[in-house]
This record gives structure tokens, C-alpha cells and sequence, in this order.
């Protein structure tokens, strides 16, 4: 979806704020943010990165960044410049943390992150439940997101912050002190007919 689809979907539904964490690029974030701070939203900005444990979102660090192996070493650099790090749908076959090692993400990888995504637009119930007891047995903050790639999925997961933020900075402030937590947002489906 276009910048200007996903500020008319976050307005529509009286979002706050919205986060744009493209894979591995800033670009979109960027474009998102000024076309935010034209039509009256809050847009943080964040990257997707691959590693070789998983999808990891990244936060504070407004530059483009390349996939890597390690994602303790990601959550080491993203920490040593400011940072905060999620565990982006750890147990989503195929794509989560736990994708190469048969849907178990490293519990050290898992303890190292600032909060791990437990409400996710995209995953199934399965795999939001497992995220969640994951999250509770370790002792780890969460939050949700939309993972939204058309206008539609806007809003489906969201993340309730404890204090209001306006910038990156206060994002990651919230995110590494817990102070937040994951939910259905607004535009979740209330029934499904399958």
C-alpha cells in the first residue's frame, strides 16, 4: 500500500500513531513520517531485519540495515547505538524467529530482545498463543502489530503504550523499560467464518 493509504487507514480508525518497519530499508518510514506530520499522524520508524533466527524489528536506528546471521549480534548493535529490538512473530511457520529451528525460537535470542510480538495481523491463533506463553514464561514485555501490507489490515493487532510518545526516542524508551503491551486493534475481525 501507498504512504497515503496507510495515514488515511490509521486516521479512519483514530490510531494515535502507526509504525512503518519496512524490510531492511528506512525510505518508506521516512516518506511516512512527513506525509504523517502533514495529515496530523504520528509515524515512528522502524526496519524489519532478517537474520538467521528470524524477523526482528528494530527501532532507534533510522538506517537502512542489511540481513545478518546473528540476531544477538543485531540486538547487540542496535543496543550499543540506542536501540530496542522486537521478536517480529516469533513462531510464524516459515518466517518467525523459530523458522530453522522447527518453530521454537532460541530462548536466548527470546530473553535478549526488548519485547516480543505476541498480537500479530497476520499469524494465527496458534502462533500468537505460543508467542504469548513464551513471552509470560520468560518474563518479556509484548506488543502487537498489524503487519499490514493493504490498507485493510491496518489496525487488526496494536500496541498500548503506557505513556503518550511523540518521537523515536520515546518509543524506545517505553519499549526497553516494558511499559507497553499487545492487543487486537480496532479493525480486528470480531468473527471468522471458516
Amino acid at each position: 500500500m501507498s504512504p497515503e493509504e496507510l495515514v488515511d487507514a490509521a486516521l479512519r480508525l483514530g490510531l494515535d500513531a502507526i509504525a512503518v518497519t519496512d524490510h531492511g530499508r528506512i525510505e518508506g518510514a521516512e516518506v511516512t513520517r512527513e506525509l504523517g506530520r502533514k495529515k496530523g499522524m504520528l509515524v515512528l520508524r522502524g526496519v524489519e531485519v532478517y537474520t538467521g533466527q528470524g524477523d526482528m524489528l528494530v527501532y532507534g536506528v533510522c538506517e537502512d540495515i542489511e540481513p545478518v546471521e546473528s540476531a544477538l549480534d543485531l540486538i547487540d548493535w542496535v543496543h550499543g547505538r540506542g536501540g530496542a529490538v522486537v521478536a517480529a512473530h516469533p513462531f510464524r511457520g516459515g518466517f518467525g524467529l523459530g523458522a530453522r529451528t522447527r518453530g521454537f525460537p532460541p530462548e536466548d535470542v527470546l530473553c535478549a530482545v526488548d519485547a516480543i510480538e505476541t498480537f500479530n495481523g497476520a499469524d494465527s491463533s496458534d502462533a500468537r498463543a505460543l508467542a504469548a506463553g513464551a513471552a509470560e514464561r520468560l518474563g518479556r514485555p509484548v506488543v502487537g502489530g498489524s503487519d499490514a501490507h493493504h490498507p485493510l489490515d491496518v489496525g487488526r493487532c496494536a500496541t498500548v503504550l503506557d505513556r503518550t510518545v511523540r518521537s523515536d526516542e520515546e518509543l524506545v524508551e517505553e519499549l526497553r523499560g516494558g511499559r507497553l503491551r499487545g492487543c487486537t486493534g480496532p479493525a480486528a475481525p470480531r468473527k471468522r467464518w471458516w
